[in-house]
């Protein structure tokens, strides 16, 4: 899909725990519109948003596809409901193969007894990113200097090669590797991809969506 139409956005409070009032006004936006139709679900609250819509097979009833990105591992667990579906990550422990995530794994597991969630990949990231640049300052620690050093550099992260880009000079972003992926149970699979996702925080947000 190269091109698609945002035609229903819904939001419902992190307490919601039935679902049914969300999911019939998705179908009527959804069930009679042509070409192919993804559900794009964010959830950060309690309750079984993936379960209720894995039970209802939007697919075999209405052609409509769930997709999301990835969440921490305890939330990840709910994608056991809908194996084969597709999205896309910032970062899942078992996906990069570097020396990078391998080191992050070993450690994590010796100190923890359990794989590391992508906020402890993004800390890690962020030091990385702070100690190659005080490598090139000196130890300089002046933040025009240090912001001077990130500039344009890429750095091996736990994510693969991540590289400092500035859109303007006042727009300092990080890019890293996230990845378009099917999920076969949790998630197995995945092609490297570059991707931006859009994180909602407290909301349910079904991002619906049609070829154009």
């Amino acid at each position: 899909m190269k091109k698609a139409k945002l035609v229903h956005e819904e939001y419902v409070p992190p307490t919601t725990t039935d679902f049914t009032a969300s999911a019939q006004r998705i179908i009527e936006k959804l069930k009679d519109k042509p070409g192919r139709k993804i559900m794009w679900l964010t959830w950060a609250g309690g309750g079984d948003p993936f379960g209720k819509f894995a039970d209802m097979n939007l697919k075999e009833r209405y052609g409509i596809e769930i997709s999301t990105g990835g969440n921490i591992l305890p939330q990840m667990a709910q994608f056991k409901k809908l194996p084969g579906m597709e999205g896309a990550l910032y970062y899942y422990y078992g996906i990069p193969k570097n020396p990078v995530n391998n080191w992050l794994n070993a450690e994590h597991y010796k100190k923890f007894k359990s794989p590391p969630d992508f906020f402890t990949a993004g800390g890690m990231a962020a030091g990385i990113a702070v100690v190659e640049a005080l490598k090139k300052t000196g130890g300089d620690t002046n933040t025009d200097k240090l912001i001077a050093a990130m500039e344009g550099r890429t750095t091996r992260i736990s994510h693969g090669p991540c590289r400092s880009w500035s859109a303007r000079s006042k727009l300092k972003k990080w890019i890293s590797p996230s990845a378009i992926s099917a999920k076969q149970a949790v998630t197995r699979k995945a092609a490297p991809r570059f991707f931006n996702p859009r994180m909602s925080g407290v909301f349910f947000v079904y991002r619906l969506i049609l070829n154009s």
